[in-house]
């Protein structure tokens, strides 16, 4: 009986490493995740800036074109 109840710990014991190794995981990915949304946050006010430059330029060259 001591063996079955060895295995038995054993596997217990794998389960929870297992389960340890994906909440690991899970916080990495959710370091990942706010770092990524920094990014894209700051990547969206960039490309609005520039889009705003550019329709800045289209407007100036338009009225230049109808002076």
């Amino acid at each position: 009986m001591g063996a079955v109840r060895q295995v038995n710990n054993e596997g217990t014991m794998q389960d929870i490493l297992a389960h340890l190794e994906r909440l690991r995981d899970v916080a990495e990915c959710e370091r990942i995740l706010v770092k990524k949304c920094e990014l894209f946050d700051r990547l969206a006010a960039h490309l609005t800036q520039l889009a705003c430059e550019v329709e800045q330029a289209i407007l100036e060259k338009g009225k230049k074109v109808g002076e």
